[in-house]
């Protein structure tokens, strides 16, 4: 699981962390090591792709997820910085702990908005 050392540093451009993880992806995948063997597993143009390795231009969505889905990964994966193959950013789930202090968060803040009884 990754710490908080993989969010997007401040100001770094989009462009730029996707292009490098690209970059990354097809050094380690042989089989995609090239724009031309890139593009046409993807669906994205070879022009598209060349650019956006090359961070160029700021990917839309759809070229994104079609660049990533080349990988077997989803596009989000490919804007988050500092993973590595070995070690993909993952979303994690609530645990059944984590639900139950929401949940007994939620019901203190609700008691908070009530005003208290005087007896």
């Amino acid at each position: 699981m990754l710490d908080d050392h993989w969010l997007m540093s401040p100001g770094k451009p989009m462009r730029d962390v996707v292009a490098a993880n690209i970059r990354m992806l097809m050094e380690a995948n042989p089989h995609l090591n090239t724009n031309a063997k890139l593009a046409q597993r993807s669906g994205a143009s070879l022009g598209t792709v060349g650019c956006v390795r090359q961070g160029k231009v700021d990917p839309g969505v759809e070229t994104i997820n079609q660049i990533a889905s080349a990988f077997g990964i989803e596009g989000w994966a490919l804007m988050v910085e500092g993973w590595t193959p070995d070690n993909p950013p993952v979303i994690r789930g609530r645990t059944e702990t984590e639900r139950e202090l929401y949940e007994r968060l939620a019901r203190m803040v609700e008691e908070l908005k009530t005003p208290a009884k005087r007896d």
